[in-house]
């Protein structure tokens, strides 16, 4: 308070005059007179000025009325006033959490949305977030219809480096902080979506730290787990706030920042894959004409890199914190989970990324995957005549024939498709005109860094297996990641498949009782080497068969656990029966009680499932099972009794009636092994050949 001339008193006492002149004098007083750390004065000069009079001044100053004021000139400085007021008052938490200054943020918002004077734009956003950081109330504020949308058309002006937009940006972060899940639904979706489009574009253009606060508040929304919220993003009229992300996380993981905004970045890339699918790292538009746009296949290679990075380290520093003497202590416990949760993030990146590269294999026409790993691919023609062959690396294109598998062989037959033998293994792909942005010489640089981290996987998988340790998250998350990988191609890293088999069909996750999400994950993989008899005998002499078993029983069992994926369950029971298929070779590792708690959760699955595809399923493994032993031998067996029998013996007879060949005709070769298996052994089974003859 200044030591001499008019006093705080004085001022005052031209704030509570009657007439508009006295006040407007009190206030230019004021402002002399009160600092923004002297609450109490500035508090009694709120009480003086009274709400009336500063929403006569707000509104005359919007041309709304002039409330007895001049208009015309003077309409603009009232608006700066006033404007200048708001902030100045609200710098006192008590003034702005107050009904009166929280019902003008929808007029504040309009202000900067018409206005033409730049010069109030910073008080206007100092003046929202101090309202929103006073009170629920002024945050709530915002989310009413119309609000925000008045907002975020106008932040995308502000010009980097400016007090507006650091004030703009920090409302944004506490508004995004302070949404709830429940916010992400009818008619507060609207809301969601313009924020999501608003920070993108932010996230794309600043070139400031704020560009991690917009990298944040996007992790922050898209997290959200909200199913509408997800279908809402995917069908907005323009993509151009993803080709914006795809931006922001470009320019982050080529600079040099921190490890743990890299992540974030990483973090981002993984939620827009969840969302919008693994082609959305193929989406590239040109925002601006001065940009410099990172080349798609570079950016996916960038992506790919800067996770395998994040992986090698990762996977260091748990082999040593877990294996440390003090890493039973609370905060090495702590460390641990949060190194495991930036490794499941990573792995999640790159499980995506190799989905990404078959759907570009299979659209190219050509094996990647085989061909970068060094594999030599042997084409032939529709008559099965070897055409020409490549040396390591190489591709190369001719007419091929379509393959199908019949018993334990391959069998040539006519088609027009583009198709190659490889070494040990076959692989087939059909052309087609699709074009994909990668080029070939980045695609065998990432199936190599792929490699390479699936070799570090195997190692880490090792090093646990070493210390006895089979239990994590951390371990399941890296089984996942080898059956992605394998699934794709699955003639690589097989001395150390082969190697670690049985221990990783043991892995369990954290809170699992049994292995069955590790078996889950590796039967894709699984379901293809089991189709030749060197793959059986792996799976065998490791035990997995009967690990395969228990998953597929708890699959379709009575007490089965929810499986979401059909898809799953079709791969155990091939797997299964490529096994089965194999029986007298595999004659050392199999017995045939392994299989009869399967027979019951077949039978079950079955019964509560009218679906022709899985009857006949059922009954072609049924019937591989039942040329193992006898009815004699099976009725001997506790767990199953004659009324087991009898299900099973009409399920095998309705599978083999003639009257339903119509029925049955798009499964004929199944309907081929339930007929040949049962010609093998009708005669040790005769209540299966009573119930055949009889129906």
């Amino acid at each position: 308070m200044a030591s001499s001339g008019p006093s705080l008193d004085d001022c005052l006492k031209l704030l509570r005059g009657q007439r508009d002149e006295q006040k407007l004098a009190g206030l230019l007083l004021a402002s002399k007179l009160c600092h923004g750390d002297d609450a109490t004065a500035v508090l009694k000069v709120y009480d003086a000025v009274g709400a009336c009079f500063l929403q006569r001044l707000i509104l005359t100053g919007m041309g709304k009325g002039s409330g007895g004021f001049r208009s015309g000139e003077d309409k603009e400085a009232y608006l700066r006033l006033s404007i200048t007021l708001l902030a100045a008052l609200c710098r006192v938490p008590e003034i702005a959490s107050s009904e009166d200054m929280v019902s003008k943020v929808p007029l504040v918002a309009e202000i900067v949305t018409k206005s033409s004077d730049s010069s109030i734009f910073e008080e206007c956003y100092e003046f929202l977030l101090l309202v929103a950081v006073a009170s629920d109330g002024g945050v709530a504020k915002f989310y009413q219809p119309g609000v925000f949308d008045m907002l975020a058309s106008h932040i995308t002006t502000l010009n980097d480096g400016t007090r507006a937009l650091e004030f703009a940006m920090q409302l944004l972060q506490l508004l995004v902080n302070r949404l709830s899940i429940g916010f992400v639904i009818s008619e507060n979706l609207p809301l969601i979506l313009s924020m999501v489009t608003l920070i993108s574009r932010q996230f794309a253009v600043l070139q400031n730290a704020f560009k991690f606060d917009a990298l944040h508040m996007l992790t922050s929304l898209l997290s959200s787990n909200n199913t509408m919220f997800h279908e809402a993003l995917r069908m907005m009229p323009s993509n151009t706030w993803a080709a914006q992300v795809h931006v922001g996380i470009s320019e982050i993981l080529r600079n040099r920042v921190v490890s743990a905004e890299k992540l974030q970045a990483l973090l981002l890339a993984d939620l827009m894959m969840s969302i919008l699918g693994v082609n959305w790292l193929l989406n590239q538009i040109q925002l601006q004409h001065d940009q410099e746009i990172i080349p798609v296949d570079k950016f996916v290679f960038l992506v790919l890199e800067s996770s395998r990075v994040e992986v090698a380290i990762l996977l260091n520093e748990l082999a040593y914190l877990k294996y440390e003497p003090s890493s039973s202590s609370s905060d090495a416990l702590g460390i641990i989970i949060q190194k495991q949760q930036n490794l499941a993030l990573s792995f999640s990146l790159i499980e995506k990324i190799i989905k990404l590269l078959s759907n570009v294999s299979d659209a190219k026409g050509t094996f990647f995957f085989a061909s970068c790993l060094g594999f030599n691919l042997i084409w032939v023609d529709g008559r099965g005549k070897r055409m020409n062959s490549g040396g390591k690396g190489s591709i190369i294109r001719g007419q091929a024939a379509t393959f199908s598998l019949v018993g334990h062989g391959w069998e040539l037959t006519d088609g027009d498709v583009w198709g190659c033998w490889l070494i040990g293994e076959f692989g087939l792909r059909k052309e087609n005109s699709f074009y994909s942005p990668m080029k070939d010489s980045t695609l065998t640089k990432m199936v190599s860094g792929l490699e390479e981290t699936i070799n570090l996987i195997f190692d880490f998988l090792q090093d646990s297996k070493d210390h006895g340790q089979r239990k994590g998250d951390d371990l399941l998350a890296a089984v996942r990641i080898v059956g992605s990988y394998l699934a794709e191609v699955p003639i690589a890293c097989q001395e150390k498949m082969r190697a670690l088999l049985g221990y990783l069909l043991s892995v369990e996750g954290q809170d699992e009782t049994s292995p069955f999400y590790s078996i889950c994950f590796l039967l894709p993989w699984l379901c293809q080497i089991t189709m030749h008899i060197d793959g059986c005998k792996a799976l065998a002499s490791a035990g997995g068969h009967r690990e395969i078993v228990e998953c597929l029983v708890n699959m379709v069992g009575s007490n089965s656990q929810i499986v979401d994926d059909k898809d799953t369950v079709f791969l155990a029971c091939d797997t299964i029966m490529n096994l089965l298929l194999s029986r007298k070779e595999l004659k050392d590792w199999i017995e045939w009680s392994d299989f009869v708690n399967l027979l019951h959760a077949l039978i079950f699955w079955n019964e509560n499932c009218k679906d022709p595809s899985v009857m006949m399923m059922v009954s072609s493994i049924c019937c591989l099972v039942l040329d193992l032993t006898s009815e004699e031998s099976l009725l001997n067996q506790s767990s199953f009794d004659q009324s087991s029998l009898e299900k099973l013996s009409h399920l095998i007879a309705r599978s083999l009636n003639q009257g339903e060949l119509e029925y049955l005709k798009d499964h004929s070769d199944l309907h081929q092994i339930i007929s040949a298996g049962y010609c093998n052994w009708a005669d040790r089974f005769p209540s299966v050949r009573n119930a055949v003859e009889n129906s």
